[in-house]
This record gives C-alpha cells, sequence and structure tokens, in this order.
C-alpha cells in the first residue's frame, strides 16, 4: 500500500482514502503481451455506491489508519476492493 498524502482522485481531484499499485499486462495488436502496473486509487466520493470499496471507506472511516488489532478486518476489505478494482 502507498501513502497517498500527494495523490488525488483521477475522476474528481478530491482526496483518496488509500491507494495500492497492482499488476496489470494487455495484448497489443501485434501479440506482444505488455506488463506494468498501475495505482488505482479509492475515493470516498466516487467508489461509495461499490459495496467492496464501501468497506475499506468505512474502516477507515472508523479507525482513521491500519491498526494491529483490526488489521484482519482491513486485509479482507482490502482484498474484496483490489480483486473489484483489477477486473474493471
Amino acid at each position: 500500500m502507498d501513502l497517498v498524502s500527494d495523490l488525488t482522485c483521477h475522476r474528481c481531484a478530491g482526496e483518496l482514502v488509500c491507494a495500492a499499485r497492482v499488476p496489470h499486462s494487455f495484448a497489443r495488436a501485434d501479440g506482444h503481451r505488455v506488463t506494468g502496473s498501475r495505482t488505482v486509487g479509492l475515493c470516498p466520493r466516487c467508489d461509495r455506491d461499490s459495496p467492496a470499496a464501501a468497506a475499506v471507506i468505512a474502516y477507515f472511516t472508523a479507525h482513521g489508519t491500519a491498526r494491529a488489532d483490526t488489521v484482519g478486518d482491513l486485509a479482507v476489505a482490502l482484498r474484496a476492493w483490489l480483486t473489484q478494482s483489477t477486473v474493471e
């Protein structure tokens, strides 16, 4: 997970709750596979209708930051959000 204090939402320019760098790949027209990574940001305004994002937003709203006693809950929520984000 990257710190996001210097990142803003690419859709609304608002503040992000968190961001993650995720791998991605695609095939060019000539068949060559290109791999890399992209940063996926979670915006409380733009992503609020996504159930997977809502769980992460709720976690950070309640706790402010990742906490050792609840990191398992955060991990489950992040996995669901990232799984959804990498499919879109």
